[in-house]
């Protein structure tokens, strides 16, 4: 069985730097649109890539176990752009 993936939308730019291997990163500002919940919920998450404002991304959730509990994240590296109404 898999999960459906989580619609989530960009916001905004909340900070950048460069990470201990050089590398710019970005942390986002967003709305997920969570199932079971009726509305989007203002989330934060770290990117190595730069994304636009209204930006709409359909993030695969990652299931795991961690310290013996299930742990549910999202995957924004395999993240696919939807156009807006989709």
């Amino acid at each position: 069985m898999s999960l459906p993936p989580v619609k989530v939308e960009v916001e905004s730019l909340k900070k950048t730097g460069v990470n201990k291997a050089g590398r710019n990163y970005f942390i986002m500002s967003a709305y997920a649109m969570l199932p079971g919940i009726r509305h989007p919920q203002l989330i934060e998450f770290y990117t190595e890539s730069q994304m636009s404002p209204g930006l709409t991304l359909q993030v695969p959730i990652v299931v795991s176990v961690k310290d013996g509990k299930p742990s549910f994240d999202l995957d924004y590296q395999s993240a696919t752009a939807v156009k807006v109404g989709a």
